[in-house]
């Protein structure tokens, strides 16, 4: 590499080696009729240069990154096919790159911004000139002598995707860290290809740390074609949780939902940091395909209710199941809570008394937030095909239509269910059914059941009894909603197994994840605390946090299509639904269901309200 120095290409003496890498090394030289001005030259390497027509395509698209006028692009300055040499002059820059910018500290969210801003801008703009970089990443993000972004090596990938050798020996073209779901499947890129690549830039620059990380190229392959991130604040406390959501989408595994321009993902980036009480958090309206590993730990914990045993002769449901469109009418602004913070406010929103368009908010009579669901239909239980994880009582997979509703966008508080044991709750015989009236006398209550939690206003309400909260619900003008509302209202069209797709994550909802490596809660948190629980339909907390109470007696499900069902007529045991924060991610998927006697309080049941 060093035989190089001293010697004269052309009009240029190079005096030292900067660095090398796959294909080429990059040399400090001096431009001797510009006074000594100093460039930077990438030699290509020789074996490259001899593999078929390498060196006119080269040349080629040194002339198409030549016509490339941006402040953030580096310029090429010549082209020089010299004997066995081929190199490109480029501008040299002394202030280093993005990398050892990185690897010195996490960066302050302005710096972030600022590199965000440049980057985002150089992309369209060479975007806009139908050239993609394709190996985007901290090494080819160099910095001026003022810390400005330029981008460097536009078009060299493309070149090594081309070399027959190299595509015939398997070799994989680009840098695994950062390269896109279709560029590891081989498929033709587009600029949606850099912007994932910027997604992961921003996430490195936020957290210090890649979104991906594996030991192994196959590895890496795998999460970057399944795996979702853990989310930024995993690594990084402190920023708006709106963030997370722009990141999301700047990852998505499919082209279409990723930002359409680096543009717009810097908009939004920037909207998120500094004004996140404006930032809109995108639904990701497709599932990742990842299985998560088997957990050791039991289905159902001893906070969770009984499930119906496993019949080895499984039913295979009449009904197949069928794709839809999500239709996501309204964004919702989330913003980071703090244990048992305030609820996140959702976007103002004045409904009039007989509006019913679906994503929108209101609050009911009694001063509780509501999001309207909108009719539609969907696949209603498990099919064993589709979900290994299966129980029979989740079968047979069966469409469901219902009607639009209004539901409850967080678990109901406990200074929420104050105001209605305030309000002679207990001693109203009006606001219960005749068995929970019994229930009441029988038992002598005069108040819910509590056990220190309780004093916390802002908390979710636990330790109520199927009859406490349909009480309630009838308090508040509605009822508890029932399965199939409380289905649709969490996995929506698409069946998606848990509320941000069908693999798991850690960190996305309240659950005890120590059989997955995560963490273990030991008690709900404040509602909406995590925001990547939340539903197609704008609610929170279906996944973990507080199982709740629905209508239904528990029974099976029927093999044909239902309009707005009401489940069995009779039972002895009600259906809770949802994961909580005792329960494993196995006992978290949507679809589970489980029964519990009616009388039954306990700690990790909660309840929400549905209004016609």
């Amino acid at each position: 590499m060093n035989d190089l120095i001293g010697r004269e290409i052309g009009q240029y003496k190079i005096t030292s080696l900067l660095g090398w890498g796959t294909s080429a090394a990059v040399y400090l030289a001096q431009q001797l009729n510009a006074f000594e001005r100093p460039v930077a030259i990438k030699v290509i390497r020789a074996e490259l240069i001899g593999q078929g027509d390498f060196a006119r395509r080269l040349e080629q698209e040194a002339r198409t990154i030549a016509t490339l006028r941006h402040t953030h692009i580096l310029r090429l300055i010549e082209y020089i096919n010299q004997g066995n040499l081929v190199c490109l002059v480029m501008d040299y820059l002394p202030g280093g790159n993005l990398e050892s910018l990185i690897s010195e500290g996490t960066l302050t969210i302005e710096r972030t911004d600022r590199l965000a801003a440049q980057i985002a801008d150089a992309l369209d703009y060479a975007h806009n000139q139908n050239i993609i970089h394709r190996d985007l990443k901290p090494q080819n993000v160099l910095l001026d002598e003022a810390g400005n972004a330029v981008l460097s090596d536009f078009g060299i990938a493309k070149l090594l995707s081309g070399s027959t050798n190299l595509t015939q020996t398997g070799a994989i073209v680009g840098t695994p860290s950062y390269m896109s779901p279709e560029q590891w499947k081989g498929l033709p890129l587009d600029r949606r290809s850099d912007i994932y690549a910027f997604g992961i830039l921003v996430y490195e620059m936020l957290t210090g740390v890649l979104p991906f990380q594996a030991e192994s190229a196959s590895s890496m392959m795998y999460k970057h074609l399944t795996e979702r991130p853990s989310p930024v604040e995993a690594f990084r406390t402190g920023l708006p949780a709106a963030v997370n959501a722009v990141l999301l989408r700047a990852l998505a595994k499919e082209p279409d939902d990723r930002y359409a321009t680096a543009g717009e993902l810097y908009r939004e980036l920037h909207l998120a940091l500094f004004a996140p009480e404006g930032a809109a958090l995108h639904d990701m309206t497709r599932s990742t395909l990842h299985k998560p590993p088997p957990v050791d730990d039991a289905l159902v914990t001893s906070e969770m209710m009984r499930v119906v045993p496993v019949n080895p002769r499984r039913r295979i449901p009449l009904v197949p199941l069928v794709a839809g469109l999500i239709a996501v009418a309204a964004l919702v602004v989330v913003l980071v809570v703090t244990q048992f913070g305030a609820p996140p406010e959702p976007t103002p929103t004045v409904v009039p008394t007989a509006a019913r368009v679906a994503g929108q908010n209101r609050t009911d009579e009694r001063g509780v937030q509501q999001v309207f669901v909108p009719e539609g239909c969907f696949q209603m239980g498990s099919d064993i095909r589709v979900d290994s994880r299966a129980f029979d009582n989740e079968e047979p997979a069966h469409e469901v239509c219902l009607t639009g509703f209004w539901l409850d966008i967080y678990e109901v508080t406990n200074g929420q269910f104050q105001a209605f044991v305030d309000d002679g709750g207990y001693t109203t015989e009006s606001w219960w059914s005749p068995e929970g009236w019994a229930w009441v006398q029988q038992n002598g209550f005069v108040g819910p059941e509590n056990r220190g939690g309780e004093l916390v206003p802002e908390a979710p309400r636990s330790n109520l009894s199927w009859y406490e909260a349909d009480a309630y619900a009838r308090w508040r003008g509605g009822r508890l909603p029932t399965e199939a509302e409380w289905e649709y209202a969490a996995r929506g069209a698409d069946n998606l197994i848990y509320v941000w797709g069908n693999g798991w994550s850690n960190g996305y909802s309240v659950v005890n994840e120590t059989s997955t490596g995560g963490v273990n809660f030991v008690a709900p948190l404040g509602g909406g605390s995590r925001t990547l629980d939340r539903s197609w339909s704008g609610v929170f907390d279906l996944v973990g946090n507080l199982s709740e109470w629905v209508n239904d007696w528990f029974g099976d499900y029927p093999a044909e299509a239902v309009q707005d069902p009401l489940g069995p007529s009779e039972g002895t045991q009600r259906v809770v639904r949802g994961g909580n924060f005792n329960s494993s991610p196995e006992a978290a998927r949507l679809a589970i269901r489980v029964s519990r006697d009616p009388g039954r309080r306990s700690p990790s049941v909660g309840v929400r309200v549905a209004t016609p």
